[in-house]
């Protein structure tokens, strides 16, 4: 090697270092804007998502102050008919067919239901968050299911016995005639024991579902808070 090339090998050693950690440098620039924008689409994209949960739970709130009204209406209209059945009055017609309501609490929830299905979410790193919405999960499922008893109670016994012992209005008219306690067989309901137990059988049966709607009202409010926090609000 000339002395020419011996002076000039630490240049280009020195320039071919440059030029690699140039490179390197710009690789891992990219890789980190790549990273942060995935960041901000994850951080959009969870925002969008955290803001559709809270909007099913608003509705939820909605839809289960309703359940409440009608439940509670259901438990005073039973007490009435069986106030009117020991005074042997004629049951009021609006009141009666208050016993066929059976309300169910089913809210539209794609995203929670998204949420209850993966485990990749990524609202699920928000702990008191997710305890909330699995607390408001276990006690709408709980609720389902006493809903399904009310139902089978209801085909099974309750409405059956009324359509053969009681004469319906001719139509579900809230200003009809009111419906007779003496059945077409001429007994009286009003000192039928089997009348009486399923009416404050069923009374039971939705106070029950009274006591699980009040749980899934305050659940419904503490997820809508936990959702806030989790949206800095």
């Amino acid at each position: 090697m000339n002395k020419k090339n011996e002076k000039h090998q630490p240049h280009l050693w020195s320039r071919l270092t440059l030029e690699g950690m140039v490179i390197v440098a710009s690789i891992l620039l990219a890789f980190a804007l790549d990273a942060a924008w995935e960041d901000q689409k994850e951080k959009a994209r969870q925002s969008e998502y955290l803001q559709v949960l809270e909007d099913e739970f608003r509705e939820a709130g909605l839809e289960m102050e309703e359940q409440l009204k009608d439940h509670e209406r259901q438990v005073s209209n039973i007490d009435t008919i069986l106030q009117d059945m020991e005074r042997g009055d004629n049951i009021d017609n609006e009141v009666f067919f208050s016993l066929f309501g059976l309300f169910y609490f089913g809210p539209a929830h794609p995203v929670f239901s998204d949420l209850a299905n993966t485990s990749s979410i990524d609202v699920l790193e928000f702990g008191e968050l997710r305890s909330a919405l699995f607390e408001y999960g276990k006690l709408k499922e709980f609720l389902t299911n006493l809903h399904s008893r009310e139902m089978a109670f209801f085909s099974d016994h309750m409405e059956p016995y009324m359509a053969r012992h009681m004469e319906y209005p001719a139509k579900f008219d809230p200003n009809g005639p009111k419906v007779p306690v003496i059945s077409p067989d001429g007994s009286s309901l009003h000192v039928d024991p089997y009348f009486r137990n399923l009416l404050l059988r069923r009374k039971n049966i939705i106070r029950s579902q009274l006591r699980v709607d009040r749980q899934i009202a305050a659940s419904i409010e503490i997820a809508l808070a936990e959702l806030a926090i989790a949206q800095g609000r």
